[in-house]
């Protein structure tokens, strides 16, 4: 009866496909097939009488010596009856491999042996060293992104804190700048203004086509000033906007007024459909230089005898949309994205028109 179970453990033993080997004492005195063919040996002899650590390399994955930490992984397997754990094996040519090992100790005649089974866990560990690798390789990328973001929105602020810095320069510059030039300049104006209309020193017809000249430019410099100023005070937030009802017929009229010399001199005919029922909230003074400018622009910017009309309509949702048009070249579609651009005069700075941009 105890030599056909014997001869059952026998079967099992050799018809598994894991390694199975016997320990009795702290040497190899029994193995499968499968352990000849995992290691690369030829003969089970070669197997027998060896340590553990005689199939391994000198040390293991954690630094510990195959040596002794084999012995400790025997006695814990007679202390609690098994041990699962991972080990480095060495096949024949010198390869080492990974191994699943479980011992299990078994009481025989008058001592205890151990039953070993080994599992060839190479692609479990190649699979798990990948997506290590995979992960490691992610996070680095994570990291140098996240640093290279970091620096962007670092040189960004630092860029943007530096144009700030030098537009705040520039207008308190422009501003004080501005500030400083009209004080001398309303003095040659007023100077200007007295020579010509001294009645006791009567300018000569010479004399008065300079003093004429002189006022005139003054005249246009403290405009082209003004609208320096007014740009700074936009651009550092500190224009006052006063809102109230105006009329667009009222506020119309008197820029048609100031324009009617301008639009003479060049022969142009101005036009204009407006509705005393029209009525907006705005700021009067910039509502009037808005206007102002778009109507000086049209005279400008126009032909010799063409025309200029300025309307006002009410559209369905409320609002009231004026217009200027004029007979002028006008503005090619490629320019229109700098029309609002402080300084940008769309091609025209080299024509004879004055102006600034502004």
């Amino acid at each position: 009866m105890s030599s056909t179970r014997d001869d059952k453990y026998r079967i099992l033993f050799e018809a598994s496909a894991d390694a199975m080997l016997v320990i009795d004492g702290e040497k190899f005195v029994d193995c499968n097939q499968a352990t000849l063919n995992m290691l690369g040996y030829e003969s089970r002899e070669d197997l027998f009488s060896t340590h553990p650590s005689q199939l391994s390399p000198e040390y293991q994955d954690d630094g510990r010596p195959s040596f002794e930490k084999a012995n400790e992984m025997i006695a814990i397997a007679k202390a609690e009856g098994s041990n699962r754990f991972e080990w480095i094996h060495t096949r024949a040519n010198g390869e080492d491999f990974p191994v699943e090992v479980l011992l299990t100790s078994i009481p025989f005649e008058d001592r205890d042996i151990v039953h070993v089974v080994w599992r060839d866990i190479t692609k479990r560990v190649d699979a798990k060293n990948a997506l290590q690798e995979a992960h490691d390789m992610l996070e680095m990328r994570v990291e140098r992104r996240t640093r290279e973001l970091r620096e962007e929105v670092a040189e960004r602020k630092q860029a943007e804190e530096t144009a700030a810095k030098a537009n705040r320069a520039k207008s308190e510059f422009l501003s004080s700048m501005s500030h400083e030039l009209r004080t001398p300049l309303n003095a040659i104006l007023g100077f200007s203004q007295l020579l010509a209309s001294n009645p006791q020193e009567v300018l000569t017809e010479k004399q008065q086509r300079a003093v004429a000249h002189i006022s005139k430019s003054g005249e246009h410099l403290l405009t082209l000033i003004n609208h320096v100023l007014d740009l700074t005070k936009i651009e550092a937030g500190e224009i006052n906007i006063s809102l109230e009802e105006v009329s667009v017929e009222d506020i119309s009229n008197e820029c048609l007024d100031l324009i009617d010399a301008q639009a003479k001199k060049r022969g142009l005919d101005v036009s204009s459909e407006l509705s005393a029922e029209h009525i907006v909230v705005a700021d009067e003074t910039r509502f009037k230089q808005v206007l102002l400018n778009l109507l000086s622009n049209a005279i400008k910017y126009n032909r010799d005898g063409g025309a200029v009309s300025l309307t006002s309509a009410r559209h369905e949702d409320g609002m009231i949309r004026i217009t200027v048009a004029d007979t002028g070249s006008g503005i090619a579609g490629s320019s229109k994205d700098g029309l609002f651009e402080p300084f940008n005069r769309l091609g025209k700075e080299a024509s004879e028109i004055e102006g600034t941009g502004i």
